[in-house]
């Protein structure tokens, strides 16, 4: 925000004080984590357009390479990536990311960051492109690169990173007074792709219990370790949102096996939930 759109020099800087906003957001939590209720070790960042491009470098961007956006040090300057808004010290990139219709100043400049990126980008979006180019077309803006160019770097580097195209779709996911079907899309993707992150990071704090099911046109089977001796509850909900009915299956002990009828549910896709009052684990199936 605040740049003036024919002064490109205007616009780095202004996207460099977005990268310094999301550090300090990111330091901010961390520092209260306590009241948040967050473990410090598993700070994701998703964004979109210009808040993924500012996760993105967040992420990516390090202070090493601050001189290749020399507007910084314009007057009055801006200061170091880590040197706004707190004095809180902590590490303040996300372990990953979910990138929607945003860019990244230059691929070079992606080294050795481990961080994973799950990106979503519309095939003919002109405001940020998933190409090289410049955002809005501006002939004031430098090229930046977008998702079909950041995930190759990546894949390259052996970073874990996934990318879904929405061919013919412009910028920004989200519509306007309507509502979008992109949303579920990415929604779901994200979310199996944090998943994963979270249970295979070197500094998770928690056991993922064990979990298994097995699926025919009448029923529902599984199995699941819960860490703790208390009830569960069982409970299955549709793409929707909407929870299905389940008879005589909740509060059971710990390290037994269920079965759930499901022959009388319609053909879509569902979620298996457990909730053990600690944790809640779950399961997506179709039908």
């Amino acid at each position: 925000m605040g740049y003036n759109p024919t002064n490109g020099k205007a616009a780095e800087r202004a996207v460099y004080r977005g990268i310094q906003d999301m550090k300090t957001a990111i330091r901010f939590v961390k520092e209260n984590a306590n009241t948040f209720r967050i473990d410090t070790n598993q700070v994701f960042a998703m964004g979109t357009s210009a808040g993924s491009i500012m996760s993105i470098h967040a992420a990516y961007f390090d202070k090493s390479e601050r001189e290749n956006i020399p507007s910084s040090y314009n007057k009055p300057d801006l200061g170091c990536l880590s040197c706004s808004g707190n004095t809180f010290k902590h590490n303040d990139q996300p372990i990953a990311i979910a990138n929607l219709w945003g860019a990244f100043i230059d691929t070079i400049f992606i080294n050795n960051e481990n961080i994973p990126i799950i990106s979503f980008h519309g095939t003919k979006d002109i405001i940020v492109s998933p190409n090289d180019k410049s955002p809005f077309k501006s002939p004031f803006f430098k090229p930046i690169s977008g998702s079909g160019v950041i995930t190759p770097r990546l894949v390259n580097l052996g970073i874990k990173t996934q990318y879904k195209k929405f061919h013919d779709k412009r910028h920004g996911p989200w519509g306007i007074m309507r509502t979008n079907p992109e949303f579920d899309t990415i929604m779901d993707q994200t979310s199996v792709f944090f998943f994963d992150v979270l249970v295979n990071h070197s500094e998770n704090t928690f056991k993922v219990p064990s979990f298994d099911y097995k699926l025919t046109n009448k029923k529902l089977s599984f199995q699941i370790e819960i860490l703790k001796n208390d009830p569960i509850k069982v409970m299955i909900i549709n793409t929707l949102g909407e929870y299905i009915p389940i008879n005589d299956i909740q509060n059971f002990k710990v390290n037994s096996q269920f079965e759930i009828p499901i022959n009388h549910l319609p053909k879509g896709k569902y979620y298996l939930i457990i909730n053990n009052g600690n944790q809640l684990i779950s399961k997506e199936f179709s039908l």
